[in-house]
């Protein structure tokens, strides 16, 4: 459950560029559902969700997490609530590039102290599979495009089963496909947890939400159950439906059954030259740009009219971690850093580097080490310590003479303020 009371937060407070981009805000939140937060661009919305979420300090005002207060807290408590209760969706996904896509998950697991490598494994490759990734376990995410990006960030936040889950804007860089398989997933997960959403897409909104959310200026100016609608206008830019096209020729012959779509109403000629040559095909259009749809391709041809998506298309996933997780193991907040494993990233990480890469390295090794060694002689010039340069105790006086007899040695010895007189070269014996 969460729950706000009387929150605010000011930007550039007490200046005249005030902005109260959190004013007064009441919400409290069911433990399971889909809750949508819409508003303009600056109307607070993601600076709600990142209070709730911990990421924000508010000036104002109380928040709580599963009964947990998170506001007027130290940091490091506010991290350990946080990492226990809240699995976090961003827009621009927070992966780490040069993991790979199980490494990227399993580190979630670890930062609940979770280590036994059978539990781990078990749990990542149910969310891949949740999230249709499994295939791609192994791939660095750097090689990953923006909508597997998504599903791996999504698969990282329910991993250690958390019980509300926080999403800022998950499809705001995802095309049209990958934004409906984003919203299933979401959809599905809304079954068993609560998630809260931050979108700009009101159609989306409509369709897949439980509840609505609508923020202006930092007010929450409307907060209600919704009615989901029972069907949703939206395109697929993948998809091409051929009985929509208004002008539609067919060329058949013995040899050839050709099938010329259309949606241009202009009356220019559209020249194209089509050869079919050992088995291969090849097109030529003047002036026109030629994609060639195959099993390969992303585009995909669909011999009928487009209907609007129903339910069912979310109806179908399924995701319920709790069936699948040992319950022995309890989570705790455990750090994820130590000197053994950042040393152990080092290392694989220099790994990976290209030869030149790692002979720079060792260029800049030895350029460090001699930096260190001239530093290090500076310093020592400058820390003088008597014992580094006199030979000889200060209070004693050496006075190298030729020759010296027994008289003249007497009365130097009795000489005012000479203690005693040793003679180096004297021989005695014992």
């Amino acid at each position: 459950m969460v729950k706000l009371e009387k929150v605010n937060k000011y930007f550039n407070r007490r200046r005249k560029n005030e902005i109260h981009i959190i004013n007064n805000a009441s919400l409290e939140f069911e433990n399971k559902g889909l809750v949508a937060i819409l508003g303009q661009s600056g109307s607070g919305k993601t600076t709600l969700l990142n209070a709730i979420g911990g990421l924000d300090k508010v000036n104002k005002g109380k928040i709580y997490i599963n009964g947990k207060k998170i506001t007027k807290r130290r940091a490091g408590r506010v991290d350990k609530i946080r990492n226990l209760n809240i699995g976090y969706i961003f827009q621009d996904y927070k992966l780490i590039e040069n993991m790979s896509v199980f490494q990227n998950i399993a580190i979630s697991l670890r930062m609940i102290g979770l280590k036994n490598k059978k539990e781990i494994r078990k749990r990542v490759d149910y969310v891949l599979e949740a999230v249709n990734m499994y295939r791609y376990r192994n791939r660095p995410a750097a090689m990953l495009s923006g909508g597997e990006k998504q599903r791996v960030a999504i698969a990282r936040a329910i991993v250690k089963n958390p019980s509300i889950v926080i999403a800022d804007e998950p499809t705001g860089n995802l095309d049209s496909k990958n934004s409906l398989e984003i919203m299933n997933i979401i959809k599905a997960i809304s079954k068993e947890k609560l998630v809260i959403l931050v979108t700009h897409e009101v159609d989306l909104a409509n369709f897949y939400a439980t509840r609505i959310v609508e923020v202006q200026d930092g007010k929450i100016v409307k907060d209600y159950k919704n009615e989901t609608k029972e069907s949703l206008e939206y395109r697929l830019d993948n998809k091409i439906y051929l009985k929509d096209f208004k002008e539609i020729n067919n060329i058949n012959t013995e040899k050839i059954n050709l099938n010329l779509f259309s949606d241009e109403t202009s009356s220019d000629k559209i020249d194209v030259k089509l050869v079919i040559k050992n088995g291969n095909i090849f097109i030529q259009a003047e002036n026109r740009k030629v994609e060639v749809v195959d099993d390969n391709s992303a585009i995909e041809l669909i011999n009928d009219h487009y209907k609007k998506i129903d339910k069912s298309i979310y109806e179908k996933y399924k995701y319920n971690l709790d069936e699948v997780i040992d319950k022995k193991y309890k989570v705790r907040y455990s750090s994820i850093f130590g000197i053994v494993k950042s040393i152990k990233n080092g290392f694989n990480r220099i790994f990976n580097y290209t030869i030149l890469k790692k002979i720079l390295l060792i260029g800049f090794f030895a350029s460090a080490m001699f930096i260190v060694y001239s530093l290090s002689n500076i310093a020592g010039v400058t820390d003088i310590k008597e014992s580094d340069y006199i030979q000889i105790d200060k209070n004693y006086l050496q006075v190298d003479l030729a020759k010296v007899d027994v008289e003249d040695y007497l009365k130097y010895e009795n000489l005012e303020n000479i203690d005693y007189i040793i003679p180096r070269t004297s021989k005695s014996k014992f």
